[in-house]
């Protein structure tokens, strides 16, 4: 999918490992700057372990990260200065007034730009005397996102920022995150486990699955290629030369299910030709039984 064009995420190798435990496997992802990235995957699935190597925020086991071209575990703070982040649990200085954090994170960003960030204050209705102690939830994820793109930055990563939020602020969160980088050649990286938020934001799914990556696709080629294929089949035969890109299969009395996920005409002709096949009923699926399909898949291998 990268091809020649300029990349705004290169992870290579990307390995953790917590003592014995292998969190995040060899993970090979490369994103062009312009695109849009959701990652996908279940809880313990290892995304905000691979959010925080990618930042220099854990340490690297093994491979490397390179982001808008800067090698992460040589210079973590340029990575850091070059990006806009927002974390699932904000850590920001409850004490603070909001203008007092503002000029904190300000003086970290040699590119900060002041009539942005003034313009965002007004747009997402934040008080700058009030204590960030006294902020709701929303209001300070709608602050998060301020202190990650004042500074004008080509790639913003989100790590579930909006998880528990109310659906009136988490609806302009992301119609900001929309207007500010989805329409332009920046590119946004973020983990949502919301399907619904995937599709407003991104035009890739990237979907881990115990520390591997099992896909990554656009998502007009996913709800387009990946069916269900229901076969029903002559008495006591048996499938035969599964199509490319079968994910999974399941038994039933009268056939087989396929779930495919390079599906095409051609599909069709290949099963009839090779198997004895009574019917065949072609079911669309959506992007979230998309999600479940390919995480049971990889669970059955």
């Amino acid at each position: 999918m990268n091809g020649d064009k300029e990349l705004a995420v290169e992870l290579r190798g990307l390995t953790k490992r917590f003592g014995k435990q292998l969190v995040v496997d060899s993970l090979d992802l490369c994103i062009e700057k312009g695109r849009n990235v959701g990652l996908l995957g279940q809880n313990g699935a290892g995304k905000t372990t691979t959010i925080k190597m990618m930042m220099g925020l854990e340490p690297i086991s093994s491979g490397c990260s390179i982001m808008l071209g800067t090698d992460v575990s040589k210079t973590p703070a340029e990575v850091r200065a070059k990006v806009g982040y927002v974390p699932d649990t904000q850590h920001i200085y409850s004490w603070m007034k909001v203008s007092e954090v503002i000029w904190f994170v300000k003086s970290q960003y040699p590119t900060w730009n002041d009539a942005h960030c003034n313009q965002l204050m007004a747009i997402l209705d934040l008080p700058s005397s009030k204590k960030v102690r006294h902020l709701s939830k929303g209001m300070k994820a709608k602050l998060a996102l301020l202190l990650a793109v004042s500074h004008e930055p080509d790639l913003l990563i989100l790590d579930e920022p909006m998880t528990g939020m109310d659906p009136l602020v988490r609806d302009e969160f992301l119609d900001r995150t929309k207007e500010w980088f989805c329409q332009s050649d920046r590119s946004v990286f973020f983990s949502s486990h919301l399907l619904e938020d995937i599709q407003q934001l991104a035009d890739d799914i990237a979907i881990l699955n115990k520390g591997r990556l099992i896909a990554f696709n656009s998502i007009n080629n996913l709800l387009e290629s990946f069916n269900i294929l229901s076969i029903s089949l002559k008495s006591e035969s048996a499938l035969s030369n599964l199509p490319e890109g079968t994910v999974h299969t399941v038994d039933r009395a009268e056939g087989v299910l396929v779930v495919a996920g390079m599906f095409s005409a051609d599909t069709l002709e290949q099963i009839r030709q090779t198997n004895e096949v009574l019917d065949i009923e072609v079911i669309k699926c959506s992007l979230s039984e998309i999600f479940k399909h390919y995480v049971q898949g990889d669970n059955q291998r």
